[in-house]
């Protein structure tokens, strides 16, 4: 039995077959050894035998079909490594339909706020993109509430695209195809005028595109005030003058409105003693229109006749906002006299404002 056992280790060395060795001393059934089994002699029962049955050894260096080879260890493979799992996306951005767009910025204004009848201010729309990408198609249409209305001079802005329109004298303005880059403002105004005193509401008005939802602007107010009068005076420069001398009768016209006025008109008479001075009369108008102030004049006859001229008028005369001008017109005394003079007030008239009445002027003739 001992030489059998020997005959195994050795068999095994020659083979490589270290796991059948493993097993053979673990004593595993020999049955488990790989190649099939051959048997050999008994010594006690046949000649030549060692006792043990062996396994059939092929040649050194050969190896079975389909075997791997006893001399070349098994090519070992790098270790699978498993990818990583993926992050759940973010519920709010994958998964969910995309929010919509924020609509625009829809405001408009007056400017100013506060104006008189026929005098021009500005209505403003403004508009602001507050998406990320460009809107198109950007409309509104506008009803001026009644007694307001567009300016026969409407000096229409646009710089929002599209087709801006503003009739001169109407009480419609309007936008069609209006383009907006995002993120982004764009402005229309127009120049507007009211007819009567009070205080106008301009409605909400509706702002659409392409691609954003509806926006509504706010309403806005304009005040109108009456346009006030303008300032007008008149007086003597010298008061006072010797007796048969000759003075200036002055008017001074001041525009107190915001707007020009015109048809500046008044009629002065002066009081019996004094006239237009005798032939060379001097006058002067810086408020346009027409002056009637003729010199008096002598026809020496015979019979001798004098006509003494003593009516003032100014005609269709303008005067810018804030301005004043003068009608100045020589006068002197008919009789060398000592005397004093009281012209009386005077009313002056024009288109867009209050008449103005002036205050009563007077001069003295002294020796």
């Amino acid at each position: 039995m001992k030489t059998g056992k020997v005959a195994g280790v050795l068999a095994c060395l020659c083979l490589g077959l270290l796991t059948a060795c493993q097993q053979t001393k673990e004593r595993n059934p020999i049955s488990s050894l790989p190649g099939p089994i051959i048997p050999v002699q008994n010594p006690n029962t046949e000649p030549g035998g060692t006792g043990v049955g062996l396994p059939s050894t092929p040649p050194i260096g050969s190896v079975p079909p389909g075997q791997p080879s006893p001399l070349v260890p098994p090519p070992v493979s790098a270790p699978t490594i498993p990818p990583l799992p993926t992050p759940n996306p973010s519920p709010s951005i994958v998964g969910l339909p995309p929010a919509p767009l924020a609509a625009p910025t829809f405001t408009k204004s007056f400017s100013p706020s506060t104006t008189s009848v026929g005098v021009p201010v500005t209505l403003s729309f403004s508009i602001t993109n507050n998406s990320g990408i460009q809107l198109t198609g950007l409309s509104f249409a506008e009803i001026l509430p009644a007694g307001l209305s567009v300016a026969a001079a409407p000096g229409l802005n646009n710089t929002c695209g599209g087709t801006a329109s503003a009739p001169p004298n109407g009480s419609f303005i309007s936008l069609t195809g209006g383009q907006l880059s995002p993120n982004s403002s764009c402005l229309i105004s127009v120049q507007v005028v009211a007819a009567n005193v009070g205080t106008y509401t301009n409605p909400a008005t509706t702002l659409t595109s392409n691609q954003a939802p509806a926006a509504l602007s706010a309403p806005v107010s304009l005040t109108v005030n009456p346009v006030l009068p303008p300032t007008f005076t008149k007086e003597f420069s010298p008061n006072q003058a010797t007796q048969g001398g000759s003075v200036a009768v002055i008017f001074r016209i001041t525009n107190n409105a915001p707007v020009p006025l015109s048809g500046l008109s008044f009629i002065d008479s002066l009081p019996g003693g004094l006239r237009i001075t005798l032939q060379n009369a001097v006058t002067l108008n810086t408020c346009g229109g027409t002056l009637t102030a003729p010199p008096s004049t002598f026809d020496p006859g015979p019979p001798p006749v004098t006509f003494n001229s003593t009516t003032i008028a100014l005609q269709g005369g303008t005067l810018a906002p804030n301005f004043s001008c003068v009608v100045s017109v020589s006068v002197e005394q008919i009789t060398p006299m000592v005397a004093n003079y009281t012209n009386p007030p005077v009313t002056l008239f024009s288109s867009g404002a209050p008449p103005a009445t002036s205050g009563p002027a007077m001069v003295a003739f002294t020796p």
